[in-house]
């Protein structure tokens, strides 16, 4: 959420809910599209003939075992219920693929992909960055990735042009180092050396 907040220009201090923010910028949330995953695979595996190998295993029963202490562990065959529940559908409706694939649907990206792309896309991996623009999320990413472009290209500016203004006057000063040597060949060695450390001092 840390990603999709910067996208937006907030911060946790805005205290704006967490689905406004997924709203906004158009993803779901993790645990819907691990609920649709979990309901496309269902549909696969009820689609298929009762002989098949992973139908005998959704009937498979272990005898003699026993459980540990605690509440009982969920199983894939409860939580497929209640994935079901949830989204109000029947078991009949698995038949026909097109369907189900249109009820068990989430609409938006996962956040992990999304934001993987975010990070790409400010890294300017071209093909991502097209990636983008063909599903028009252009006008949701594109203002903080300019602002970030923008702030390197000033910062790369700046360093280029402090570089070249030191390079400037470090040969600066060391022609007038050169300058006072010849004024002063016919002085003594030290105060040749006392010249030299008064230049460099500068610098």
């Amino acid at each position: 959420m840390g990603m999709l907040r910067w996208m937006c220009g907030h911060t946790r201090r805005d205290k704006i809910r967490n689905d406004d923010i997924r709203d906004k910028v158009g993803v779901a949330s993790v645990e819907d599209k691990m609920r649709e995953a979990r309901l496309r695979w269902f549909g696969h595996v009820q689609r298929r003939d009762m002989d098949a190998p992973v139908r005998r295993c959704e009937r498979l029963a272990m005898d003699g075992f026993r459980r540990g202490r605690g509440r009982p562990k969920k199983y894939w065959g409860e939580v497929i219920r209640r994935d079901m529940a949830q989204v109000q559908l029947t078991e009949d409706m698995t038949l026909d693929r097109r369907l189900w694939r249109t009820q068990i649907r989430v609409e938006g990206y996962c956040v992990n992909y999304y934001c993987f792309l975010l990070l790409e896309c400010t890294t300017m991996v071209h093909g991502v960055f097209h990636f983008i623009i063909s599903e028009g999320l252009l006008e949701t990413v594109a203002l903080p990735i300019k602002v970030e472009v923008a702030k390197q290209a000033r910062l790369r500016q700046a360093k280029e042009e402090a570089e070249k203004e030191i390079a400037e006057f470090r040969a600066y000063m060391k022609a007038e180092f050169q300058r006072k040597v010849e004024q002063t060949s016919g002085d003594s060695g030290a105060n040749v050396k006392r010249l030299d450390q008064e230049t460099f001092a500068k610098i």
